[in-house]
């Protein structure tokens, strides 16, 4: 669940609001159960809030198109600053 889903599905309540999570999703999310590990309390508390953080709204192709061509300037004149500082 990420941050969108876990606003609005959170937002709906008036009173009280009860989460049902899977545990063993958490588990390996968290990386531990690969490691043969039972994570504690903390540790799911912790991937659960680290899911719920994580932003997966999707670009639109103009606005990563503009992305790229913004870092490829940046790092363009990175490079012509470096030469710049080399030649002198």
């Amino acid at each position: 669940m990420d941050r969108a889903a876990s606003y609005v599905a959170g937002s709906r309540h008036k009173d009280q609001c009860h989460w049902f999570v899977n545990g063993q999703e958490l588990d390996a999310q968290s990386g531990q159960a690969d490691k043969g590990q039972t994570p504690d309390m903390a540790t799911r508390l912790k991937t659960l809030a680290r899911c719920m953080s994580i932003n997966k709204h999707k670009a639109m192709a103009s606005e990563y198109i503009a992305e790229q061509q913004a870092e490829k300037e940046a790092q363009q004149e990175a490079s012509k600053q470096a030469e710049h500082e080399l030649a002198a």
